[in-house]
């Protein structure tokens, strides 16, 4: 098996493996040659963007070719997925690259041009007409009288996504983020809550879930609890956060500067170990300055998420404890866990987040910062190559002309499309400027 990491190569590479062994193996049946046009006139230009669920008409276009120009005729509009038919019109059901295939016959020869254009989808969503999400910016007082801080009580002015989320809603960013090589530096996520009234929480947990982008069952989840003895924060008792991946409890450890019977040791530092964590439960670490309620200093300071992914170690905010260093869990760790967590297939994910046990109408907040990506966009192409596997054998047969040849199968993964179609389009004389396409 053979693979390929690259848009190009899910043709090119076919393209190259074929083109290596059968240079002179096919030529048009029925004596028409397929050769490529000069030119491509279209009689009205393509948008510089489209969007999903557009309906796209392809454009009436002439072909260019030996100085003459002929009626051309639609064939088909490659998707992204792979997907190739006629037909008068198409609604554009996926983002990414898609290429609208024109054809005329000239003589003896059969001329073929395309162009392509993009479809773009929304980087972010809420899951019903109940909720909302969208860019803006907010001062460092808002209209419910939220102060907004840094981790050392600085009042601030900023910006990003604020969604509204009622009951058993989520948000999702839907542009893929990779989180191979990173490291606790790096912040996967920032937010601040913005509860209706200041003081008073919104909802009882926050949620925060990672998800494989090639398998979906492959999630990590991380969950804050407020403190079910202390429900709006006016004791000032710390909130409290659990980690685990698909089947693995939610599990915390906590940084103890003393040893005691319930101390252990883990690189170096004293831990207390914290298992199924849930927000009936009387203890639960480790505690952070983060509040659900927006109250200053068990803050309206920010919610932080990092991951070392090499370590599968999962990253808090800032804790109450001075000198932990905000460390959740280690999710591949024997000391905490039975059944270890391996990773993402290739570290890119989804992030989405939820909350739950609401008891206002909705739970709002803030996304300041997801991996640094640019929020205040809200479309993506996707740009990002599929994986492609071809199914060749240890020898790759010659090919002896007017024999037939096996096209070795192939297969896609995308991380938007999930298994997609490969075409596979055969030509001769590939690399010279002659190239012309074989009807297969």
């Amino acid at each position: 098996m053979v693979k390929f990491k690259s848009k190009k190569l899910i043709t090119v590479a076919v393209l190259f493996i074929i083109a290596i062994t059968c240079v002179l193996a096919f030529f048009n049946q029925a004596g028409n040659a397929t050769v490529k046009a000069d030119n491509l006139k279209l009689e009205q230009e393509l948008s510089d963007k489209y969007y999903l669920g557009d309906q796209f008409t392809p454009p009436s276009a002439k072909i260019v070719y030996a100085g003459n120009e002929y009626s051309a005729n639609v064939s088909s509009v490659t998707f992204p997925d792979g997907r190739s038919y006629k037909s008068n019109s198409y609604v554009l059901s996926v983002p990414g690259k898609y290429m609208v295939n024109y054809n005329a016959s000239v003589g003896n020869n059969f001329v073929v041009s395309s162009v392509s254009f993009s479809v773009y989808d929304n980087a972010y969503s809420v899951s019903s007409s109940n909720s909302s999400a969208y860019y803006t910016n907010i001062d460092n007082t808002d209209a419910s009288g939220i102060v907004l801080t840094d981790d050392n009580g600085e009042k601030i002015t900023t910006s990003g996504i604020k969604v509204s989320l009622t009951a058993g809603d989520m948000f999702t960013y839907k542009k893929p983020i990779n989180l191979y090589g990173k490291t606790k530096l790096d912040n996967i996520l920032t937010l601040y809550s913005l509860p209706e009234i200041i003081g008073k929480a919104d909802a009882r947990i926050l949620r925060v879930r990672l998800t494989d982008v090639y398998d979906s069952s492959n999630y990590v989840d991380v969950v804050t609890y407020g403190n079910y003895g202390d429900e709006d924060e006016k004791n000032g008792w710390a909130l409290y956060s659990g980690a685990g991946a698909n089947g693995q409890p939610l599990t915390g450890i906590h940084f103890y500067a003393s040893s005691n019977e319930r101390t252990f040791t883990y690189q170096g530092q004293l831990y207390t170990h914290n298992k199924n964590i849930s927000y009936n439960s009387a203890n639960g670490y480790p505690s952070f300055e983060y509040s659900l309620a927006g109250k200053k200093g068990y803050g309206a300071g920010a919610y932080t998420l990092s991951m070392n992914y090499d370590e599968k170690q999962i990253f808090g905010c800032k804790t109450i404890a001075p000198s932990s260093n905000g460390m959740i869990v280690d999710l591949d760790e024997p000391l905490f866990f039975d059944n270890l967590w391996e990773g993402f297939t290739t570290g890119e994910v989804y992030l989405s987040v939820s909350a739950d046990i609401y008891v206002g109408s909705s739970f709002s907040f803030i996304i300041t910062n997801i991996l640094g990506e640019n929020l205040q966009e809200n479309t993506f192409n996707d740009k990002t190559a599929p994986n492609l596997n071809v199914d060749l054998p240890k020898e790759i047969p010659s090919a002896i002309i007017g024999k037939e040849y096996k096209l070795f199968d192939a297969k896609a993964m995308d991380d938007i499309d999930g298994e997609t179609e490969v075409d596979i389009v055969v030509k001769k004389n590939y690399y010279s400027s002659n190239s012309v396409m074989i009807n297969v």
